[in-house]
């Protein structure tokens, strides 16, 4: 065997071997569905009870996820990347149908196997937060949702209107802007994750949770129909609340 046939043969085997490895990684789907306790989550005409016989209609949900990640070993700390930051909106969801498919946020070249589960950050983790919109090019989810006033992003976004006297007018706004590095959260979900190519991550997230912590315990509009960080008190309510309302489902 002459020695350029020799080295051709190894770059192919070895270009081969890189190719079998990057076809042995899959393409997985983060699978987002809001709902208002046992309803689809739909916004604006959608009507919701609410506590002390208040109803309410939404207009906008979002909310940034930081440092997604696959748990392979908690013990270990060994974690597979998926993305550094998303933004969840429920912002576009108008109907039932769109409502029950939710939103779907593909990520590429992940391996297969076996995991402990999941972890994220709930907002816009401190490095990032010290970014602004200008430092990256749209389409990206930093590319807005930023307060110039406070040097950071809008971590959640909570809008609406309520009848708060039960006479079928709505005549109360809400605007809940929640968003300073120390309403950061984060969320760990133990849950065995199998995965494969195609393989999908169902996740539910629960408005009414975040907004009614228990019987009695709720953010009442009567007081307070807007926030913008503000209240420290609203704040941690409404970001420890959505840390509980995020969880795992199987399909």
């Amino acid at each position: 065997m002459t020695k350029s046939i020799f080295w051709s043969l190894l770059a192919f085997l070895m270009l081969s071997s890189c190719e079998d490895k990057e076809s042995q990684l899959a393409s997985i789907s983060l699978d987002f569905t809001g709902v208002y306790e046992d309803q689809p989550l739909v916004m604006l005409d959608e009507q919701y009870a609410y506590e002390d016989g208040m109803d309410l209609k939404f207009q906008l949900f979002q909310f940034y996820l930081s440092d997604i990640q696959l748990v392979k070993s908690r013990s270990a700390n060994s974690t597979q990347d998926l993305s550094d930051i998303e933004l969840v909106s429920f912002g576009e969801i108008y109907n039932l149908t769109d409502a029950q498919q939710g939103i779907s946020i593909k990520v590429d070249n992940i391996p297969p196997g076996t995991y402990e589960g999941i972890q994220f950050g709930i907002g816009v983790s401190p490095d990032l937060n010290a970014t602004q919109p200008g430092d990256y090019d749209p389409p990206h989810p930093l590319d807005g949702h930023y307060w110039s006033w406070a040097t950071g992003y809008v971590f959640t976004k909570i809008e609406g209107i309520a009848d708060k006297d039960s006479d079928g007018t709505f005549e109360e706004k809400l605007t809940f802007h929640i968003g300073k590095d120390e309403n950061y959260r984060t969320k760990f979900i133990p849950q065995t994750i199998e995965i494969s190519d195609n393989s999908e991550i169902h996740l539910k997230v629960d408005l009414h949770q975040m907004l009614v912590k228990a019987n009695g315990d709720f953010l009442d509009f009567r007081k307070t129909s807007q926030d913008h960080t503000n209240d420290p008190a609203i704040a941690d309510f409404l970001m420890d609340n959505l840390v509980e309302s995020i969880f795992m489902i199987n399909e």
